[in-house]
């Protein structure tokens, strides 16, 4: 599931160094009751940064957190719950996890409810927590909503909604909206058809994106190419270097 795997590798990020430095000071206020401070000793022996990895450990860290309520500790607990590293503990015990952390508005926690209810042709459930989600400005809850509006079988089908999102996502530089704006561009589904604009945002995307979407938006981007002269291309690609230095700042 790649919505999974995106939340996984965003959530699961060591990109703050006080996470990986952890120090008996930090221990010692965790065991004081610190909601924070128990949620990152809980990471740190999840992923075993520092430490010997023990599920155990981080389970018992983060219940900590969640049982005061901590929003994050309580999503951390529930995907733990939902990965199967508890034999205490099941799918239900984490959707109701992610249900508490999801209600105070953490994002991963809202989005993660948003693609279960998809999964089960919920879409009126889905629609509330992507919706939730996507306007906190979450790129991954914007291109969700996006798909779920798109789906041609879904209660919800809005090929208009679907471009308003899809946006919001590709302008924060989330490459698979970005691919996805560029067909709708290309085949003038929900917007004005414009070859110029499609390969555009292919071009983003496939800068922006991993090998899998650079594959996918590369081949669309080629095809867009043929029907531009030299100088068109010439033009948009300024404008996608411009666009790149603008949204990297």
């Amino acid at each position: 599931m790649v919505w999974l795997s995106a939340i996984i590798r965003r959530v699961m990020g060591f990109e703050d160094a006080n996470v990986k430095n952890e120090n008996p000071v930090s221990i010692f206020i965790a065991k004081k009751g610190d909601a924070n401070t128990q949620v990152k000793l809980g990471r740190l022996y999840y992923e075993g940064e520092g430490v010997p990895q023990d599920y155990r450990e981080a389970e018992k860290w983060y219940q900590l957190a969640a049982k005061q309520g901590n929003a994050e500790g309580q999503f951390y607990l529930g995907l733990m719950y939902y990965n199967g590293y508890s034999s205490e503990h099941d799918y239900m015990d984490a959707m109701s996890l992610f249900l508490k952390s999801a209600e105070q508005g953490y994002v991963d926690a809202q989005i993660m409810l948003g693609c279960e209810y998809e999964e089960e042709a919920n879409d009126y459930c889905a629609e509330k927590w992507y919706l939730s989600a996507a306007k906190q400005g979450d790129p991954i809850a914007q291109y969700r909503l996006g798909q779920l509006y798109e789906n041609e079988d879904g209660l919800l089908h809005d090929i208009r909604e679907t471009v308003k999102w899809y946006r919001l996502a590709a302008e924060q530089g989330y490459a698979s909206a970005q691919l996805s704006l560029g067909l709708k561009y290309g085949l003038g589904k929900g917007v004005a058809q414009n070859v110029e604009q499609a390969y555009f945002w292919c071009l983003l995307a496939c800068t922006n994106g991993d090998s899998y979407i650079y594959e996918h938006a590369s081949e669309i981007r080629d095809i867009y190419a043929k029907q531009l002269n030299e100088t068109q291309i010439a033009n948009i690609q300024k404008e996608a270097q411009a666009w790149m230095d603008s949204h990297n700042d």
